[in-house]
């Protein structure tokens, strides 16, 4: 994917993240604050990394995006069952508001990038649409 459709994204998250920070820090003090930031980094790490390992799958062969991608969301649910099992009994942060802001920046990152992607103009080469002059014709048309 272009830096023109996950920028969008990457800032519209950040600034999403810090948002839900300061709402925490005033509905939840101090423990909903670390669990708002705690989950922004999730979010944005999770992000970031799939896009730069579907990045240079996509680089060494095309083919290879989509199990790229899929194989990257794999890895993140289970990162992220591993980690609910970690944090599931913890005092360090307000789970509540991990659970709620993971799942804002998750929408918000989404949605920026499909309205990115949507304006974004990427040229496609369809075979057979050229000119027809210097077409040789196929044996197998007639």
């Amino acid at each position: 994917m272009s830096p023109e459709v996950v920028r969008p994204a990457l800032i519209a998250t950040a600034i999403a993240g810090f948002l839900s920070a300061v709402v925490a820090w005033f509905v939840s003090s101090t423990d909903g604050l670390i669990g708002a930031v705690f989950a922004s980094v999730l979010v944005l790490g999770f992000f970031l990394s799939s896009h730069i390992f579907v990045t240079r799958m996509m680089s060494k062969d095309v083919r290879l995006g989509m199990t790229a991608a899929l194989l990257s969301y794999v890895l993140k649910i289970l990162a992220m069952f591993v980690l609910l099992l970690l944090f599931r009994d913890t005092t360090l942060f307000d789970t509540k508001v991990f659970g709620l802001t993971i799942v804002l920046l998750t929408l918000v990152w989404t949605t920026v990038e499909v309205v990115a992607f949507s304006r974004f103009k990427t040229l496609t080469v369809v075979p057979g649409s050229g000119p027809e002059q210097d077409r040789t014709p196929d044996p197998r048309e007639f």
